[in-house]
């Protein structure tokens, strides 16, 4: 398994003011979602500046390259965002962006494929040059209509229109958009948006509007709130509340809320008299209501949140499992789950689930000598705070740069790493002109591991074939993609370790399983193909685009499998993060899913296949490789396959020579050159990279080094085609048995039956005790290693 990161950690939105001299001065935080790895600053001139996770263009920068992760990517450099208009107020979700302009419309770019964006289609905009500026529409709300305000969660869109309705758009899980219309989406085709756009059922009109990773809460005209969605534990207000019930909640007589904040299971609300109450789930929500316990509660079961001897709140805000407050002192406490990313800013622990943890217990966070807090932002996993001097800190996770430091270090386990050591974000000086522009797991004795299956290194779960063809999956399990009827993730606690994970049920006996990000893939004894998980993309080749095996009865005999042509049946399948390929009988090669970089082997509109009746079976198209294939492989930007005779072809992101020459096109399908008479026997595709077997059992590896931390492991960053690669030197008298790649790394089996692997290992151990990078350097492999 690779290491996958998720992708949900941190918005920001910071409104800057310009002064005449040299550097900008932060002047207000809005956090809008807790299920975003990307934030956004916008400055006195209105201009928009946005940094961290851009795999899906959610930066609106015409490229997918992450911003503020490096010294080279820093914030003060980040171009300035395209809207075509001045942007007033933005928010930011899991893979996608809105803002609202000064004439009160509402742009959306970045990942569309929920219908987020509210576009009309599923389209992803903003990860290429011309589309954003006024070659991105605005989002058709309805006749004459316009916005007032905005929230995304994770895939979908909610926001407040003039006239003080509420409609939302994207993914409906949960019923969280508000309406239990099927297709269970909004905003995905043209008779999902404007005026057939439903609005929220809320019985008034709404003067604010917060959305999370389930559910969705508004305030109303008078004060009062309702949440919808996910109704787990009371986190919508009552414990028996129907995920449409829109229940007033109940926070006490005479009260009124004045802001919302929505961690993953749970809600807390910042009332008029300034405390504080939170209601949902904390039986495993690790101290996120801040009761001191482990009780789930409704809103009438929440007292009132203790923050200490004569303390009340004037802000809240809340990440995935932890909740922030400023006091009325000016100073910050947070509570939740500090354990592993040290969000709760240097306590490493679980605060709010044990006594005397919370009130005069627990200490403010140290932002620095004598410095107090004005606003505060939390995300998944990190908090920002803008200060009394105008500075702003951030700690917490640290991946794709959302701190700001030009790293992607974590911040607040360590001693020593916040008060003074902490430092500020530089957010650069106005431009003189404005520019517009995978893990091996055993299972307990009863069962013998037969087969590892893990054939991506874009997922975040791992499955093990047992010697009695029964399926065991753990992992990651937001969709379904373990296929047990649920969205609990296995093997992360001892009451979920994997000798307890049911048998997968597929109504057949499998043979062959892939897992890509979200979804899983198996072949059958009859050599039928069946996928679950989301199928928003098409990966599932269903013919639509629902999330199967999240819901009891959805797998074993009503798991349809997939119509892969009149006749044909499949011998080999391959996930990569968001598309699947497979190998059919007759040698021929077909993919469905996300056709990003023309991965899936075509450039057909609408750069999707297997996500309509129209695009599955016979209407699927075979990829032009010229000839038959007895094996296919999937990453993240790139798909190959071996083929009949020995050799090999990729198709895909085509970025210095990782497709196997340096100027090939995406879908040239050129025979890779890996040395004369030699054939491949085995490939492994990491992110940017390709790495190939040969049939004399040595290596190759070829495609990006420059920044892919020596995953080619030939000891320096020079990126190479097939042609320019040497044989990866694994010891003296060694070569290679099996090879497998994950983001940035790469492991071989050799010929002694030892291990080696190579890569980045500077951040999650994933080379096996090495914490460097590896390869990329002299003296590292060889002997070395």
């Amino acid at each position: 398994m690779a290491v996958a990161i998720k992708r949900s950690a941190l918005l920001w939105l910071i409104f800057l003011q310009t002064p005449a001299s040299a550097a900008y001065v932060p002047q207000e935080l809005m956090v809008r979602s807790s299920a975003t790895s990307s934030g956004c600053l916008l400055l006195q001139g209105s201009e928009l500046k946005c940094w961290g996770y851009n795999s899906h263009g959610q930066l609106g920068l015409g490229d997918t390259d992450n911003r503020g992760d490096s010294s080279s990517s820093m914030i003060a450099v980040t171009p300035v965002l395209d809207l075509g208009g001045t942007p007033t107020h933005v928010c930011t979700g899991e893979l996608h962006a809105c803002a609202v302009l000064d004439d009160s419309s509402l742009k959306c770019w970045g990942h569309g494929s929920e219908g987020q964006t509210g576009q009309g289609d599923q389209l992803t905009r903003g990860d290429a040059a011309g589309e954003m500026g006024e070659n991105l529409p605005a989002v058709d709300v309805g006749s004459g209509r316009t916005v007032s305000k905005v929230a995304c969660g994770d895939t979908w869109t909610c926001m407040v229109l003039d006239n003080g309705a509420v409609k939302c758009m994207g993914r409906g899980h949960y019923e969280r958009i508000g309406n239990g219309l099927s297709p269970h989406m909004m905003g995905h085709a043209p008779e999902y948006i404007g005026d057939h756009l439903p609005e929220v059922n809320l019985g008034t009109t709404a003067t604010d509007v917060f959305a999370s990773f389930w559910h969705s809460c508004a305030i109303l005209t008078d004060g009062s709130a309702k949440c919808w969605g996910r109704p787990d534990n009371g986190m919508l207000g009552k414990n028996s509340q129907a995920r449409l019930g829109f229940d007033t909640i109940d926070v006490g007589a005479g009260r009124t809320v004045t802001q919302m904040a929505l961690a993953e299971y749970a809600t807390c609300v910042l009332l008029d008299d300034s405390t504080v109450k939170c209601f949902g789930r904390a039986s495993d929500s690790k101290g996120v209501l801040g009761y001191g316990d482990t009780q789930n509660r409704a809103s009438t079961d929440a007292p009132v949140v203790d923050l200490g001897t004569g303390k009340t709140a004037k802000q809240i805000t809340a990440g995935r499992y932890h909740v922030c407050a400023i006091l009325n002192d000016d100073t910050l406490k947070c509570w939740g789950d500090g354990t592993t990313y040290g969000v709760l800013g240097g306590t490493v622990a679980t605060v709010g689930d044990g006594p005397n943890e919370m009130g005069d217990f627990l200490p403010p966070v140290d932002v620095g000598s004598g410095r107090t807090v004005n606003q505060v932002s939390a995300g998944e996993y990190n908090v920002c705070a803008l200060l009394d001097d105008n500075a702003v800190k951030c700690w917490g996770r640290g991946d794709f740069g959302t701190n700001g430091l030009g790293d992607t270090a974590h911040v607040g386990i360590n001693s020593g790493e916040m008060g003074d050591n902490l430092p500020d974000i530089d957010f650069g000086a106005p431009p003189t002109t404005t520019t517009t522009s995978t893990t091996t797991t055993v299972g307990p004795p009863t069962y013998i591991p037969h087969e590892l299956m893990v054939r991506s290194a874009a997922t975040s779960s791992g499955c093990v074939l047992m010697h009695n063809f029964e399926l065991k999956c753990w992992g990651y399990n937001s969709h379904g993609q373990l296929g047990l009827g649920d969205t609990d993730n296995r093997g992360d606690s001892s009451s979920s370790m994997i000798a307890v994970t049911p048998v997968l049920d597929l109504g057949g006996t499998p043979t062959h399983v892939c897992t890509g990000e979200l979804h899983a893939c198996a072949v059958l004894d009859d050599s039928s193909l069946k996928c679950w998980g989301h199928g928003s993309q098409g990966q599932t080749g269903q013919g639509d685009q629902l999330t199967r095996g999240d819901a009891a009865g959805e797998m074993g005999e009503n798991l349809p499998a997939v119509d892969v042509g009149s006749g044909r049946t499949v011998s080999k399948v391959a996930c990569g993060d968001t598309w699947t390929c497979m190998v059919l009988d007759n040698g021929a090669v077909k993919c469905m899913g996300r056709g990003h970089y023309e991965r899936i082997g075509n450039g057909l509109s609408p750069h999707m296949m297997g996500h309509a009746p129209e695009y599955i079976g016979d209407h699927l198209p075979e990829v032009n490789l010229g000839t038959t294939a007895t094996d296919v492989f999937a990453s993240f930007w790139h798909s190959c396959a071996i083929l009949t005779d020995g050799s090999a072809k990729c198709w895909g992101r085509a970025d210095n020579g990782m497709l196997g020459k340096n100027s090939q096109a995406r879908l040239g399908f050129d025979t890779i050159d890996v040395g004369a008479g030699r054939t491949v026997t085995q490939m492994a595709l990491a992110e940017y990279a390709t790495c190939v077997l040969l049939d004399d059992s040595t290596v190759k590896c070829f495609g990006r080094a420059s920044d892919s931390k020596g995953v080619l492991g030939y000891g320096d960053t020079q990126n190479r085609a097939s042609t320019d690669a040497p044989v990866v030197d694994l010891g003296t008298g060694k070569t290679a048995k099996q090879i497998t790649a994950g983001r940035y790394h790469v492991c071989a089996i050799l010929n002694d039956d030892t291990l080696k692997c190579w890569g980045d290992g500077t951040t999650y151990g994933v080379l096996g005790g090495t914490v460097a990078t590896v390869g990329d350097g002299p003296n590292e492999m060889g002997l070395c290693r």
